[in-house]
């Protein structure tokens, strides 16, 4: 197994028809020993090579972490490489795990805009239910079942808003991830709101 290598081969691209067009070559483009070889669309292209110890059982071990600084279409693959085209690199099996790690944490990024705004709706309901105790107690001779039902309501908003704010919060910071199976939060979270819409 002399001259075989693992390599790990990261590249963006603006859209997926670039994708689609340099995809079937990026193997060559990873095995390539010419410094500085690309394909029309891509950019951002970041190679690292791991050469694999001892030819009677072979190993080798990477980390790597990769910025992605632009928006777009970033891809990462791992390729096993060798000097003789004709060697099986099939062969050779590994095992491996990915993290893909936003600036912000782990929420994938179209649910990261639910963080802030969730936490402005608690918020929000917060001072909307200290405000309507206020007028509770400044008015309590004037109480009809009503209000106490309006009161309620906005309880169970705000509790509703307050689970969906801890359960984005700690998918953000855990990396539990969002489905199958759902995380203990974000079901608690639809329980209210189905049971908030029950009242209304």
């Amino acid at each position: 197994m002399a001259g075989w290598r693992l390599v790990v081969f990261f590249y963006h691209v603006d859209n997926y028809e670039d994708f689609q067009s340099v995809a079937d070559k990026i193997e060559l483009l990873a095995c390539s020993d010419v410094e500085g070889m690309t394909f029309d669309g891509m950019s951002d292209i970041e190679r690292f090579v791991f050469p694999v110890l001892n030819a009677s059982t072979p190993s080798v071990s990477a980390n790597v972490s990769h910025l992605v600084n632009t928006s777009g279409w970033t891809d990462t693959q791992v390729f096993v490489c060798a000097d003789d085209e004709s060697a099986p690199t099939e062969t050779l099996t590994f095992t491996g795990s990915m993290e893909v790690r936003n600036p912000y944490g782990l929420l994938p990024a179209v649910l990261y805009g639910m963080l802030p705004f969730s936490a402005f709706l608690t918020i929000g309901y917060t001072i909307l239910d200290v405000f309507f105790v206020v007028l509770l107690i400044r008015y309590r001779r004037q109480l009809l079942s009503l209000h106490w039902g309006i009161l309620l309501i906005l309880v169970m908003g705000t509790a509703a808003s307050a689970v969906w704010f801890y359960a984005f919060y700690r998918m953000n910071k855990t990396g539990e991830p969002v489905c199958c199976p759902y995380p203990t939060t974000f079901l608690i979270a639809v329980i209210l709101d189905v049971s908030f819409l029950g009242f209304l």
